[in-house]
């Protein structure tokens, strides 16, 4: 089994286009929370948010099936993935090297998503559930907070920090 943090980066997706719809189909039928940092919400705002959780949706997408072009897309020159809980730090050049196609990962339910923007970059952060199956079927829940800088008119995401979470 892959370590969990690369199973998840905050989030990670399926083989087959079939696969793909199904796993985005389930993630967005998904209830959740939109709350945001400051109480005066913009439609800006809210798209900032809704565009930032689709992809989000890709990324898991892309780790999932192994879509390496994807992941190179979307992640930054500098990207860093941190594992709290651990102490394990990963830039991109590992964590591309670990990205393999991998169906494991099942039931993925995220919610509580809460935005806020530190100077340029935009700051997502939400709770995650999900069952790894294998020999034996683990449930995980997982707090992930991900930074995401506008690159020549593209979002990327600069850093992804997952950490257990408390959250039913």
């Amino acid at each position: 089994m892959r370590s969990l943090p690369v199973l998840l980066l905050s989030f990670l997706a399926i083989s087959t286009v079939a696969r793909q719809a199904s796993a985005l189909t389930t993630f967005d039928r998904l209830p959740r929370t939109i709350e945001m940092q400051d109480s005066a919400r913009s439609p800006k705002m809210d798209a900032v948010l809704e565009e930032l959780i689709s992809l989000e949706r890709l990324l898991f997408s892309a780790q999932q099936n192994g879509d390496r072009a994807t992941l190179e897309r979307l992640l930054a020159e500098d990207f860093t993935w941190t594992d709290i809980v651990n102490h394990h730090k990963l830039n991109r050049e590992k964590f591309l090297s670990q990205v393999k196609a991998d169906d494991s990962i099942k039931d993925l339910e995220c919610q509580d998503y809460k935005l806020k923007f530190d100077g340029p970059a935009a700051v997502l952060s939400g709770d995650c559930a999900y069952n790894i199956h294998g020999f034996l079927t683990t449930h995980v829940r997982e707090h992930f907070t991900d930074r995401w800088i506008k690159k020549d008119g593209e979002w990327q995401i600069v850093s992804a920090e997952t950490s257990m979470s408390n959250k039913r």
